[in-house]
């Protein structure tokens, strides 16, 4: 499905296949999509929910909200507002201009995470092994996950192996605190 409009809101819901929603100003909300998403606006919030596939959004200032039921590759982006991603499985590559992020699911691929100002928090499962690359400009790193660390750690950044290691997770924020629950 391929929605479009100059100014206004787009709303898509209970879709079997893939979507194409864009805006130049004006809301987005996609619900239960079967199959890869792709949402822009350039002013205005996305809301994306229940999503079978995988998800491409972008905003230039507005909140962007995600939730996935299967497995796809994510990449979220805004200017200026919060990123909140939720079930994840798969890549993720989210990044704020200035805004929080909060993301939680599987990193069963790599995943990048990135706010310019903003606090960073992500969850995953106990069980969850991955490369950790974190690091913040001003704010602290707080780790609920046993972490390997070979060198150093410090309270702006952390390197090392959760669990047996691998896909790499890298965090970064230039004004704000790190929580990886």
């Amino acid at each position: 499905m391929d929605a479009r409009t100059g100014s206004g809101s787009v709303h898509v819901s209970d879709i079997g296949a893939g979507v194409c929603a864009v805006t130049d100003s004006g809301t987005t909300e996609i619900r239960e999509a079967k199959g890869n998403v792709y949402a822009r606006t350039g002013s205005g919030s996305i809301r994306a929910t229940g999503i079978a596939g995988g998800f491409d959004g972008q905003t230039g200032s507005g909140n962007l909200t995600f939730e996935q039921t299967s497995q796809g590759s994510v990449r979220a982006q805004t200017g200026s507002g919060g990123l909140e991603l939720r079930n994840v499985r798969g890549s993720l590559q989210a990044h704020a201009g200035s805004g929080n992020i909060r993301a939680d699911g599987d990193p069963t691929g790599s995943w990048t995470v990135h706010t310019g100002s903003g606090s960073v928090n992500l969850r995953f499962p106990q069980n969850a092994s991955f490369q950790l690359d974190a690091h913040t400009g001003s704010g602290s790193i707080n780790l609920n996950h046993p972490v390997s660390v070979q060198g150093s750690i410090n309270r702006r950044e952390v390197h090392g192996k959760v669990g047996g290691g691998g896909v790499p997770v890298q965090v970064e924020t230039g004004s704000g605190s790190i929580a990886i629950d």
